[in-house]
């Protein structure tokens, strides 16, 4: 198990959305970490009400790192056009986030990737 900033899950526990949120300047390392570390787990646990409670990645679930990369420089286009491809031709575990299901989301400034996340979850869930 994991840890990610948001679940959101269905009735019956299934993981509809992760949101990885990193708040500080991210390199490509650091994204890249934050992805396996997520693929690595088929549940996620979350504390409510004093409580430990297990929820279960399903073929739908959607997985989204985001966080900050200066505008300056090549790492956003790094991300996109190198990085992500590379990353969904790997392989995953049975009951594993299908990599088709991966987003990268990165901005400039915690303001514009809010704005951009809000954004993308409205389209994604209209």
């Amino acid at each position: 198990m994991t840890q990610v900033d948001v679940l959101v899950a269905g009735p019956g526990r299934e993981i509809v959305l992760l949101i990885e949120l990193e708040e500080r300047n991210s390199t490509p390392k650091k994204i890249i970490g934050d992805v396996f570390t997520n693929l690595m787990c088929s549940q996620f646990a979350v504390r409510r009400e004093g409580r430990q409670q297990i929820f279960t990645v399903s073929p739908q679930t959607r997985m989204i790192i985001s966080g900050i990369i200066e505008a300056r420089g090549d790492k956003l286009a790094q991300l996109q056009e190198v990085i992500l491809p590379r990353l969904r031709q790997f392989r995953t575990p049975a009951g594993a986030l299908d990599l088709n299901n991966l987003e990268l989301l990165f901005e400039a400034d915690i303001e514009s990737l809010i704005g951009a996340l809000k954004h993308r979850m409205r389209e994604l869930y209209k």
